[in-house]
């Protein structure tokens, strides 16, 4: 792959693939709705992504010889570390204070703690 090519995002907008393809956008769009263009888009809201290899494929400006070659190994994700770590800090966290917490105010500030006085004297 060329150093120019390499520059390029690993997404292409459609402004971009209609540029690097040398034509007008509304050319490009007849182009993928007609079936010439056979790249599939990937939807991000109101703009389309394309992937860049095959985009630079499907326009000949690479080949499979001139391709970066795919690394053999790909990396390991673990799922459970993953929601292990996510764990650690919710447990981590220190214990709730301030106002609307339950005795948040200590010291001389505090309010005396009710008590239940039961009166067992008859009435008079």
């Amino acid at each position: 792959m060329t150093d120019h090519l390499r520059d390029l995002p690993a997404r292409l907008t459609t402004s971009e693939v209609a540029t690097l393809g040398r034509w007008s956008i509304r050319t490009f769009m007849r182009r993928r709705r007609t079936g010439k263009f056979l790249v599939e888009p990937i939807d991000r809201g109101s703009e389309l992504l394309f992937p860049r290899d095959p985009v630079l494929r499907a326009l000949g400006l690479i080949t499979d010889e001139t391709a970066p070659k795919a690394s053999p190994e790909k990396p390991r994700v673990s799922v459970d570390a993953i929601r292990e770590r996510g764990a650690r800090t919710v447990r981590g966290r220190p214990p709730k204070s301030g106002r609307d917490v339950e005795g948040a105010v200590r010291g001389a500030g505090a309010a005396p703690a009710l008590r239940l006085v039961v009166d067992t004297s008859a009435p008079d």
